[in-house]
């Protein structure tokens, strides 16, 4: 993931046993921001706006696991965290993750057990007895043998049925990098955080834009409508709520993934909207029962940004 994705969640979860139960089972829309190691992510905890943070990124996974964080994370720090009501995503993979998966299907399900016996509950050796909540898919390129790992942590999430088990794809339907576990086993998945970022032909900067920068020709309605509506292109949220709506033998929430600022892509008009914006791509949607609400890249670019988080968290009715 590196330039691309968010999140939000709530509630309490005991360090061992990980896990929130109800974090996206309450009804309410969430807000989730990826962390990659910038600023202490003690001090990001107490920040009221956000419910669910991705631990950004382990970056490698053969032989033994290896953490890329900017600022080391202590088992205190998760557990702190916890107690304050955040669900704590260990996110894998990242832009510069460049393994490509795994040779056999023995050795994918092989790191799937030492991931969960390192950060997850299977003893969480990593940060010392406290498990994170869940492992979250950030693979920005082919992966082989990725279904049997899915299918072990799955195999394994049976005896701990409140950890999660989330994806961060792009925008396009279905991730050609994710396609093999979600095309058919998206039900594997308790939450999906879709880039709608650096991705013009899906996101919302190019599924969306304000009328009054349309050709004339393309309008209807005169200045008022110009200036007050949006003009729908390629923007599929549709798409993904509605595999999510059939997926089994869970239906995952979707969140919209967002830039916390300008400066959250690479380039300039790859996917960062002003929250009136993205409040108006939302609102057709904020219904669907599989709406779960916004992820956030990242979490140092939308503290900074004025109250970018406390609008997003406004409109999402928290």
């Amino acid at each position: 993931m590196g330039l691309k994705s968010l999140i939000y969640s709530a509630a309490l979860l005991a360090s061992l046993q990980g896990v929130n139960a109800n974090v996206l089972k309450d009804g309410t829309k969430k807000v989730a921001t990826y962390w990659d190691g910038t600023g202490s992510l003690a001090t990001y905890c107490s920040n009221s706006d956000i419910d669910i943070f991705q631990l950004s990124f382990v970056t490698s996974l053969k032989g033994t696991p290896q953490v890329t964080f900017g600022t080391p994370v202590s088992g205190d720090e998760i557990k702190q965290c916890q107690d304050q009501g955040k669900t704590i995503l260990l996110s894998l993979g990242g832009a510069t993750y460049q393994e490509g998966g795994w040779d056999t299907p023995e050795e994918a399900q092989d790191m799937a057990q030492q991931l969960w016996n390192m950060y997850g509950p299977g003893g969480a050796t990593y940060f010392g007895g406290n498990a994170v909540d869940g492992f979250d898919f950030d693979f920005e390129m082919s992966m082989n043998n990725l279904l049997p790992f899915t299918e072990k942590l799955n195999e394994l999430k049976q005896g701990n049925p409140d950890f999660l088990l989330t994806a961060a794809p792009q925008c396009q339907w279905p991730d050609q990098n994710l396609a093999s576990v979600l095309t058919n086993n998206m039900g594997w998945f308790d939450a999906i955080f879709v880039q709608f970022y650096n991705n013009p032909e899906c996101g919302i900067p190019g599924g969306y834009t304000r009328r009054s920068e349309e050709p004339p020709s393309r309008l209807s309605g005169g200045p008022s409508a110009r200036r007050s509506q949006l003009s729908k292109r390629g923007f599929n949220l549709d798409t993904w709520l509605e595999m999510a709506n059939q997926a089994s033998p869970k239906s995952p929430k979707i969140f919209v993934g967002t830039p916390g600022s300008q400066e959250g892509t690479p380039q300039a008009n790859m996917g960062y909207v002003v929250p009136s914006l993205l409040q108006a791509a939302l609102l057709p949607f904020m219904g669907h029962p599989n709406m779960g609400g916004v992820s956030v890249w990242e979490v140092s670019y939308a503290t900074s940004n004025g109250d970018f988080l406390p609008q997003v968290r406004g409109f999402l009715g928290l």
